[in-house]
């Protein structure tokens, strides 16, 4: 009510009741954000089921594959698999599905990013009973240990978790008891700054602002101008082309995670190792 209040009192009171309604709702969505939004999409889906199931798989290590990558000379890529997003709709069609598995395990990307929410990301679980042959990232909205278990690491989003209460390092810590690598993600400086205090294994830094879904490339660098890190550090979003990826590894990251432009591509092995071989000369 103290929203409507506060619009009403913005607003032109000669304007249609409609108008008023309609302003209204879009000021009341836009003021809440993404993550507001989606947080208690994510707690139904949690008291839903959907997240308790368990697949044994061989393990590996995503921390090993980068430091493994960089060794080599050769950029650490994290490839995504996302059906779907709010920006993008369909990237991935379900027929699809097999062959961009096989495509993914055959190409030389460090790890596999796997998108398992539901809703807005048409994610789907039971991808991480797969053996990529290389290590898979779980990824999605993850708020509770419900949600922790499958994959070989685990995305956890510290501006979602400050929003919901709930403390980074309790589940990093239940991670890494049920043998999971951890990436913790940020969009700010703040949130960089909480998460160096955990032990998170790898922190990513998201170029794409979760509440507005805005996408602003030179957040990592800006983050990473003010903060240094003995962490394994990883840029998100937004990268698209090589010379994104030779600027973001200047600014000081040590892989990237590709989605979009990977799965928009016609030869999905091909764009991963385009990305992967690019010479740092």
């Amino acid at each position: 009510m103290l929203i409507m209040e506060r619009i009403a009192y913005k607003i032109d009171r000669r304007l249609p009741l409609e108008t008023f309604v309609f302003i209204a709702c879009v000021s009341i969505t836009i003021s809440m954000g993404f993550l507001s939004d989606i947080l208690p999409i994510v707690k139904k889906t949690i008291d839903s089921g959907y997240y308790n199931v368990k697949y044994e798989r061989q393990k590996y290590s995503l921390v090993e594959e980068i430091e493994s990558a960089s060794a080599e000379g050769i950029v650490p890529v994290i490839a995504e698999i996302k059906p779907s997003s709010p920006t993008e709709k369909e990237l991935v069609k379900k027929d699809e599905i097999e062959k961009l598995i096989n495509d993914y395990g055959e190409s030389d990307a460090a790890g596999i990013s796997v998108l398992t929410e539901p809703v807005h990301f048409k994610g789907d679980i039971t991808l991480l009973k797969h053996d990529f042959q290389k290590p898979a990232l779980m990824k999605d909205f993850i708020l509770s240990e419900k949600q922790v278990g499958n994959g070989d690491a685990v995305l956890l989003i510290q501006e979602f978790l400050d929003l919901a209460g709930v403390d980074a390092n309790e589940l990093v810590d239940i991670a890494h008891e049920r043998g999971l690598e951890v990436v913790l993600e940020v969009n700010s400086l703040e949130a960089f700054r909480k998460a160096k205090k955990t032990e998170a294994d790898i922190i990513g830094i998201n170029n794409r602002d979760l509440q507005t879904l805005k996408v602003d490339l030179d957040t990592t660098a800006s983050i990473l101008q003010k903060e240094t890190c003995d962490r394994i550090i990883i840029s998100e979003s937004g990268i698209v082309t090589r010379e994104t990826v030779r600027k973001l590894l200047d600014a000081g990251v040590d892989g990237v995670l590709v989605g979009t432009a990977i799965l928009k591509s016609a030869d999905r092995k091909k764009a991963i190792d385009d990305f992967v071989n690019i010479d740092l000369g």
